[in-house]
């Protein structure tokens, strides 16, 4: 079979149903990947009952589909049944042989099903159609693609997200991830219900956090913080997971989902009731937060309490650092809600955020939604795609901080209150690392000399075991030698019996002693 790139002298392929329902790009998309093959006459192009991601388009000359029944179907170029796929059930349910030169297209079934799904999220789909879609299981990648974080990315994102992940599938009842292991992949439901749990502080309770379903995600917060993660993860019917490498996930997702935004822009949105602020540091390094517009909800406990943030108004992410900011952000547009995170680590409350200038101060009571200008609102994942590459492009708005205003005594003083918080904090957080190494450590020495234990234990077992093996032997030798022994004197013995018995009848017989003698020496010679 010869086989070869391109779009075979000329035809136009994109004509074909299934490629013509995709936009241009995704049609280059899928036409680079794509081969020509000019077959021999009785060349077999697949067999029934074969399983393969190709899919097969008629473009020149004539090829015999036949079935397991013995049942056979023309099919010629110039037919209109060689406008669809040849055969294009898994596994085949017949075989197809070339009659004469025959030449077919072949393209990659995995990435057409992956662009038409990204396809139809282009076009708003009637209430019937979603209902569809959510019901089908083979389009999980529109359920997928639909869900709040998604959304928010373009189509060529989203295709190197369904190309690069990997699924993984969990029974009911399995842990997915544990309490305090460290991830290195995102998790995306693809199929089933999991739960999301968290271990009370007495140590044996648990606190449930979230139910998660299909396009639902988890791991995020600890890949944005390099943290172990605060949260197990249990499936609670068989399941399946796309599994998200640390690099697409940060790469595909994070960079162009997760927003910043100015300290100074971010004031004059917050006095203009156009946004709010939300702090989740802990408790003992947020307790200064003032306002009517400032919210304090800790990280660990974002999720447990998303039901309770109004929906209508965007959020600034505040935080000690720039990572626990960004997981914020996350877990915001991960429910449906908005927000960006600071640009600047938060040296300052909002009640301290710098005053606006009179061009830009807006009354309480004017206030408005904040609008495209504002660069708070998100991207739509349906934007026209201008072309399709394998790394996409990344808009973030460069941070820029504003040089900070002067500060008073109060602020320094709470600055450096703020700062020995963060310390004790690192250094509670190092200890319990250290711990939990030590632990580790401690159990693989244990491990180590249960190990040697055991190994000595079978090594004494085995030289004992030899050792009386041998003392048998050297026993068993002994007593033999010494039955030899026994017996050879009992016969000894009854030979002098015997001469004995023989010299007492001679003296019967009136022999004298010396011939007596000479005749039991004689007997016994």
């Amino acid at each position: 079979m010869e086989t070869s790139r391109g779009t075979g002298g000329g035809i136009d392929f994109r004509r074909l149903p299934d490629i013509e329902r995709l936009p241009p790009p995704y049609q280059v998309q899928l036409l680079s990947q794509a081969r020509v093959q000019r077959c021999a006459d009785g060349q077999v192009l697949f067999s029934a009952g074969d399983t393969d991601d190709a899919q097969l388009y008629l473009i020149d000359g004539m090829v015999l589909l036949i079935g397991n029944d013995a049942s056979v179907q023309e099919v010629h170029s110039t037919s209109p049944e060689a406008r669809r796929a040849l055969d294009p059930s898994q596994p085949r349910r017949c075989s197809a042989r070339a009659v004469g030169s025959a030449t077919v297209l072949q393209i990659k079934r995995s990435l057409l099903e992956k662009l038409t799904s990204l396809a139809e999220l282009q076009s708003e789909p009637s209430p019937g159609t979603a209902e569809a879609t959510h019901d089908d299981p083979g389009n999980w990648m529109t359920r997928i693609a639909r869900a709040p974080i998604f959304a928010r990315l373009p189509p060529s994102n989203l295709m190197l997200l369904f190309e690069h992940g990997t699924t993984v599938h969990a029974a009911a009842g399995e842990v997915v991830v544990a309490e305090g292991s460290q991830p290195n992949h995102l998790y995306v439901v693809q199929e089933g219900e999991l739960a999301m749990a968290r271990t009370a502080p007495d140590g044996i309770a648990a606190i449930a956090v979230a139910e998660l379903r299909p396009g639902d995600c988890f791991g995020a917060e600890a890949l944005l913080t390099e943290r172990p993660l605060d949260v197990s993860v249990r499936a609670l019917t068989t399941s399946s997971l796309v599994r998200i490498t640390r690099e697409d996930f940060l790469r595909l997702i994070a960079e162009p989902a997760i927003q910043a935004i100015p300290l100074r822009q971010a004031g004059e949105l917050v006095r203009s009731q156009r946004a709010r602020w939300l702090d989740v540091r802990p408790a003992h390094l947020a307790a200064d937060i003032k306002g009517d517009h400032a919210l304090h909800i800790p990280l660990n406990e974002l999720r447990i309490r998303l039901d309770r943030l109004p929906r209508q108004v965007p959020y600034i992410v505040t935080s000690d650092n720039a990572a626990t900011s960004r997981a914020g952000v996350f877990i915001l547009l991960d429910a449906g809600l908005d927000g960006r995170y600071l640009t600047e680590v938060a040296a300052v409350t909002p009640a301290e955020t710098p005053p606006p200038t009179a061009e830009t101060t807006t009354p309480p009571a004017q206030a408005r939604p904040v609008a495209a200008s504002d660069e708070i609102q998100p991207s739509a994942a349906t934007e026209d795609v201008q072309e399709m590459s394998p790394t996409p492009s990344v808009n973030v708005e460069p941070a820029h901080a504003a040089p900070p205003s002067p500060l008073a005594p109060a602020t320094l003083a709470q600055i450096a209150e703020r700062i020995h918080h963060e310390i004790d904090a690192q250094v509670a957080a190092l200890k319990q690392r250290v711990d939990l190494e030590l632990a580790a450590q401690q159990r693989l020495i244990d491990h180590a000399m249960q190990e040697e234990l055991r190994r000595r234990t079978v090594e004494i077992e085995t030289r004992y075991q030899l050792m009386v093996t041998r003392r048998e032997q050297t026993l068993r030798k002994s007593y033999e030698r010494l039955l030899a022994m026994a017996s050879s004197l009992k016969q000894q013995i009854d030979e002098v019996h015997a001469a004995q018995q023989s010299f007492a009848e001679m003296l019967g017989t009136g022999l004298t002693v010396a011939e007596a003698d000479t005749t039991v020496i004689e007997g016994a010679g």
